[in-house]
């Protein structure tokens, strides 16, 4: 008799359960349709190298923005890619929009982007070649770059324009080649890139299905590589190396868009080949 007790106020407890996991699974899902619940969205992780870059007499004129790696990004919110930048200037009274000039829309790993100072206000771009530059305007400002998709913050610095003395000078890096390697099937594959005819090893190892590998090499152009599919010893062909490129990070990411990947656009983006 007993027994038939217990079993009785099991069943009635395990109900409860049910019941209680049912309403909490129901407000979730409710406060997420609604509005109530925010899924945090991952921001951009970029890495900058920050400098004020001075040209004559000392007078800062600029500040560098050098990516060191992390996410590929554009600088336009309108453009639908993940990551979208906005950078900002704050100064004790106003708060300014840095606008890129016109061809300007990227900040990839190894890019350089400069923020300068205009009769229009701060201005972003990649070239201060032929720019009416003004001198910073003195005093503390703080630099800030809004992942603008994720409405988070990327990087936040504070610092100090002074009309003379001591600057930072102006940003180097190591230049080499950058290679895009391309996986288009739906499985995991091996890859070694070797330069023809050396038969010098630039890289190899494994790629992910759908995926491709960007990396760099210290190595200037004009030579020529080939990428060779280790399963079945099928190769690329011959290629020519891209533009010099500042040192990165080897990253990884997917194929834009959806299906199979385009065949590649440049002459150092190899696709891998079983056939």
């Amino acid at each position: 008799m007993q027994r038939h007790r217990d079993s009785a106020v099991n069943e009635v407890i395990a109900s409860i359960l049910i019941v209680a996991l049912v309403i909490a699974l129901a407000v979730i899902i409710g406060g997420i349709v609604f509005g109530l619940i925010v899924i945090q969205p991952k921001s951009a992780y970029i890495p900058p190298e920050v400098k004020v870059v001075s040209y004559t007499n000392g007078t800062p004129q600029a500040i560098s923005l050098y990516s060191r790696g992390g996410d590929m990004a554009v600088l336009d919110s309108k453009g639908g890619a993940n990551y979208a930048l906005g950078i900002y200037v704050d100064t004790p009274t106003l708060s300014y929009t840095a606008v890129p000039d016109a061809g300007v829309r990227t900040f990839n790993p190894g890019q350089t982007l400069y923020l300068y100072y205009s009769t229009s206000g701060y201005r972003i771009t990649d070239d201060l070649t032929g720019k009416q530059v003004l001198p910073l305007p003195g005093g503390s400002m703080t630099l800030r770059i809004v992942d603008e998709n994720a409405k988070l913050l990327v990087y936040n610095q504070g610092m100090t324009i002074s009309g003379g003395g001591t600057v930072s000078p102006t940003p180097t890096c190591t230049m080499g080649t950058s290679w895009v390697i391309r996986n288009k099937y739906n499985a995991d594959l091996h890859y070694r890139l070797e330069i023809d005819p050396s038969g010098l090893v630039i890289s190899q190892g494994p790629i992910p299905k759908k995926m491709e590998i960007h990396l760099w090499y210290a190595m200037l152009p004009p030579y020529k590589a080939k990428l060779i599919t280790t399963e079945s010893g099928m190769s690329s062909g011959s290629e020519y190396a891209g533009p010099p490129t500042c040192q990165f990070t080897t990253y990884q990411q997917n194929f834009p868009g959806q299906g199979d990947p385009q065949p590649p656009q440049n002459r150092y983006q190899l696709q891998l080949s079983l056939l």
